[in-house]
């Protein structure tokens, strides 16, 4: 007599899905679309796809830093600021000094992965709380973005070279901005970089047990350095592409991005803890939450919604990922 349980497809379907990390990316993405659609069709015209691809391209790329600082267990809650002092010395640089927008990127980059290095240092070389450092710098890089003009914004129109970069960052392509195919291009570099790359796996193996990463051979204080200089390099890029954007530096810019960028990552996929996250993963948590803030504005919802939907947004993430790590080790919740 076969006393064999009868499999149930359904559950082995889902027993499978339960085990893909992008999973808690692509179904809200998924649902939210379809939600929003429902209740007004106007969500998923072209038009307006194209304005959710313009709003994904503003913070996407800090949300890549983030990503690859929260794989290694850190986290830096300044980027969002440090993103509005290097807009503004980007201004600087085109108005004041009249550099030529080329320069002024450049030197905007290394302004933004200097600062991030100088995070680096006070968490990894002194052994500082991630938390408590990057919100003492958050505070530093507010004080130099209005220090820098008085609190004054910088229009960067009234220079050649600024006009010229204002003419590049405002102009369209696909029904949206220069912005987002940019970033399309820096999600696929950094897709390569980290599944398919020697550092990748180390980028991972630092955050899934920095002692048996540093057993097996890897310096993971140098990884760490390495992820904030990342992070460095894709907040100052998104610095440039906002002032070119907005054609206007303002040191009231910015403000939120930080937490938009921590939720999206754990949306994606990527463990508050470390050792785990995926640049597709990111993509959709990227989508989903600029999703959100444009069916905020779409449905004519109160803004205060925005704070909730994405603290809760976090949680539920932050819960998925437990559970997940839990039944990989075979743990049971308390």
């Amino acid at each position: 007599m076969n006393t064999t349980n009868p499999v149930n497809p359904a559950k082995q379907v889902w027993r499978r899905l339960s085990t893909v990390p992008e999973l808690s990316s692509i179904l809200p993405m998924v649902i939210l679309f379809i939600g929003v659609s429902c209740v007004n069709s106007y969500f998923v015209n072209p038009r307006n796809l194209g304005y959710i691809a313009k709003m994904m391209s503003i913070w996407g790329m800090m949300a890549i830093g983030e990503c690859f600082i929260m794989m290694v267990g850190e986290i830096d809650i300044s980027i969002s600021s440090m993103c509005c002092w290097c807009g503004m010395f980007f201004a600087w640089l085109l108005v004041q000094l009249q550099l030529h927008w080329s320069i002024a990127i450049l030197l905007t980059i290394g302004m933004s992965v200097l600062c991030s290095l100088a995070n680096a240092v006070l968490i990894i070389s002194a052994r500082l709380p991630a938390f408590v450092v990057s919100i003492g710098m958050s505070f530093v890089y507010k004080g130099l973005a209005r220090y820098i003009t008085q609190s004054q914004p910088i229009k960067i129109k009234s220079v050649p070279w600024g006009k010229e970069f204002a003419e590049f960052g405002t102009s369209r392509i696909f029904g949206t901005g220069w912005s987002f195919p940019i970033l399309m291009l820096v999600f696929i570099i950094f897709w390569y970089v980290l599944h398919r790359t020697t550092y990748g796996r180390k980028v991972t193996d630092t955050g899934d047990s920095l002692m048996a990463a540093r057993i097996s051979g890897v310096d993971t204080d140098r990884i760490k350095f390495s992820v904030f200089a990342i992070s460095g390099l894709m907040v100052g890029l998104t610095a440039c592409l906002m002032v070119g954007r907005e054609t206007t530096a303002n040191p009231a810019n910015c403000a939120g991005w930080e937490m938009n960028c921590i939720a999206a990552c754990a949306i994606g996929g990527a463990s508050m803890s470390g050792g785990a996250g995926s640049i597709i993963g990111l993509f959709f948590g990227v989508v989903f939450m600029a999703g959100v803030l444009n069916a905020i504005n779409l449905l004519s919802i109160n803004s205060n919604w925005q704070n909730i939907i994405v603290g809760f947004s976090i949680m539920i993430s932050v819960t998925m990922d437990v559970l997940r790590r839990q039944k990989k080790l075979g743990v049971s919740a308390r």
